[in-house]
Order: structure tokens, then sequence, then C-alpha cells
């Protein structure tokens, strides 16, 4: 794979203002959230600009480059998870060819219109061997994400990858994730190509999209608090405006713009919050509280050889919490089995010890699942 010729970083955006592979899902159903995107960051009201979500899914892909050690012990758990998965593909999709392999990680590729930029992604991992690559993204967050299949993000990766290098004849995608398993997917050539001209297609519409289109996407797009379907559509969710509670297809649509307008409420306080924080007094009438104090013994190990005159190891014991989560990839690791695989067994294990109690249900989406 060859160094693309980079165009001028804007803003500390090595994206340098561009579309990205990230965000690709959303710009096909969506295609004015690229430029409202533009203009939401040039009045400094960009939504989801900061969180601590996403700064945990920052540092535990730096652990890819930096090395472990920059994790606490519970997020290097899920890190190695990742890792085991990632060994364990690996393995399995180099067992019949004995050529070498090059890894590369955290590279930024383009697609590009003769010399003109289009688009760029960032795979986490590119792994080449021989005429075949392998492109590996991890994913960190609660929620599943679609399958590699359907994942436009996976799909553009390949398609990058395949467009910087002619002799390249399949790519295989794999989300490596601590609380999901995928199965991967292989693109040939050939498929590649066919999905060239259509990101083409939406590359050249993002000029002139339209007007916004709201739904699932909306989720995650930066443009959220500046999005004038957006705020309809949270103004459509008012009950104030429901005579009666509809059923069947109707209520479907109600629960959805609810969910949608409580997300856009929260990004409207978060913005406010972040206000404040910068300029006290801003707002009239409103200020920040300090949030409680949060006490916490992270080394329990080293606790309990404190205590150890005071207490005894029952009354210690009587006052910790067991993480039956972390317990269960503490058992996985001790026993060589998969943590993808541990569950069973580790119930088995414990016998009578572990009892499973079901939370009450929540009111959740059965499909178009967000990205």
């Amino acid at each position: 794979m060859h160094a693309p010729l980079l165009p001028a970083v804007i803003d500390n955006d090595e994206r340098a203002g561009y579309p990205s592979a990230s965000e690709y899902g959303r710009l096909v159903k969506c295609r004015a959230s690229h430029l409202m995107t533009k203009r939401a960051k040039a009045l400094g009201q960009v939504a989801h600009e900061r969180s601590d979500t996403a700064d945990l899914g920052t540092k535990k892909h730096l652990a890819n480059v930096e090395g472990p050690d920059i994790l606490s012990p519970k997020e290097r758990q899920d890190w190695e998870t990742c890792q085991h998965k990632r060994a364990a593909f690996l393995t399995q999709w180099t067992a019949d060819c004995a050529l070498p392999v090059e890894v590369v990680r955290e590279e930024r590729l383009w697609l590009r219109k003769g010399l003109r930029p289009l688009l760029s992604g960032k795979p986490d991992e590119v792994v080449r061997q021989g005429s075949r690559v392998a492109v590996l993204d991890q994913k960190y967050g609660n929620h599943r994400v679609s399958d590699p299949r359907e994942n436009a993000q996976l799909g553009l990766y390949a398609l990058l990858v395949v467009l910087g290098d002619g002799s390249i004849t399949e790519v295989t995608c794999l989300i490596l994730s601590p609380f999901y398993d995928f199965e991967p997917v292989t693109y040939s050539r050939a498929e590649l190509m066919q999905l060239h001209q259509s990101v083409l297609v939406v590359v050249a519409s993002l000029a002139d999209p339209g007007d916004p289109v709201p739904g699932d996407h909306c989720h995650f797009c930066p443009a959220r608090l500046i999005c004038a379907a957006a705020k309809d559509q949270a103004a459509q969710a008012m009950l104030a405006k429901v005579v009666e509670l509809p059923l069947g297809e109707q209520a479907a649509e109600l629960l959805d713009n609810i969910k949608r307008a409580q997300a856009l409420f929260k990004e409207v306080e978060a913005y406010y919050k972040r206000v404040l924080e910068e300029t006290p007094g801003a707002i009239p009438g409103w200020a920040l509280e300090p949030g409680y104090t949060r006490r916490e013994i992270a080394d329990t190990a080293a606790l309990h050889q404190h205590v150890a005159g005071l207490f005894s190891t029952e009354e210690f014991l009587s006052t910790c919490s067991v993480s039956v989560p972390q317990l269960e990839k503490l058992w996985a690791k001790k026993n060589a089995v998969p943590i993808t695989r541990a569950r069973e067994p580790f119930k088995k294990f414990l016998g009578a010890l572990l009892t499973e109690k079901r939370s009450a249900p929540s009111l959740s989406r059965v499909n178009n699942r967000l990205e």
C-alpha cells in the first residue's frame, strides 16, 4: 500500500474536512449531514463533541500502538478480549499460506478522483498476506453495530485498500468487540469495484444534497444541534399534541420520535453544559452544580493486606462485591478457554454459587439498530 498524497489538514482534522468512512452509512441516508456538520463546526455547535465513552474507546485503540500499560486493569480486560479474538482469527486466516504477513495500523487511506481527494478512512489494522488483505476494526461500545456484511464503514475500508494496490484480489473484514461476536465477510476485487461506482455517486451528490432526512442515523450525527429536520421531529414527539395515544404503526412512529427527541434534548443540555464550563454565568439563572464525591478502592489486593490484622478474611469479603463478568474472564484465562465460549462452562464450574436474575424489560427497537 502506497502512502497517499495528503491534503492539507484543517483545524487539526486529519480528514481535512472531507467525508470519512465512519460517517458514510449516515451520508447514504442523509446526504445533507456532511455540509451541516461543517456548518455546526463553524458555529461551535457540534453534537457528540466530547464523551467519556468516546474518550475511553480512543484510549483502548491507542493501546494497539503504545501498548496496554496505558490502560487500567478493567480497561485492559476488554482490550485483551479483542486481542484474543484477533489472534484466533489470524491463526485461521493465515493457516493455508506460508507467505509473510505485513501489518499496518492506524494509517489513513484516501479515495481520489485524479489528484482530488474525495473521502478517507482509517482502519484500526490492515493485515496483508500475498494478494489477500484482512481489515480489522475494533468496537468497544456496548451497542451492537451492524454485522460486517452490512457495515458501510468496513465496506469503505475494503474499497480504499484495493484502490491503493492493484495486486490485491480480496479483502476480508472483521469487527472485534469484547461484548459481541461477528462473522467475517470477504469481498472480491470485482465486488469492491462495483461499490466504488456507487460511492462516487454518493460523494458527488454531497455538494447539492437537498434537505436533511431524519431517522436512526441521526443518533451520532455531529450536526444534530442545528438540524431543522431533527428539531421538527422532536416537536412532533411532544405529547401535548397527542389527543389519544395511538397503537400499531402510529405508536411505533411516536416512540421513534420520542427516542430521538430525548437524545436531541440530551445533546442540547450537553452543549450548554460546555458553555457554562467555559464561561460561568453565561446563561442567567443556570450554573453547574458540583458532582458528588465517589469513593472507590481500585487495588483490593493491597487493601486486603492493609486490613489483614484488623478484619478476618470472612469479614473483609463480606464488604466486597464480585464482578461476575471479570471473574468469568479470569477463569477463562486460567483455563485457556476462549472468552466467547466461557459462559456455559464457567456457569457449570460455579454451580449453585452463581445465581441469575433478569432485570426488568426495557423498551427497545427490535430492528433498524443504530450504527
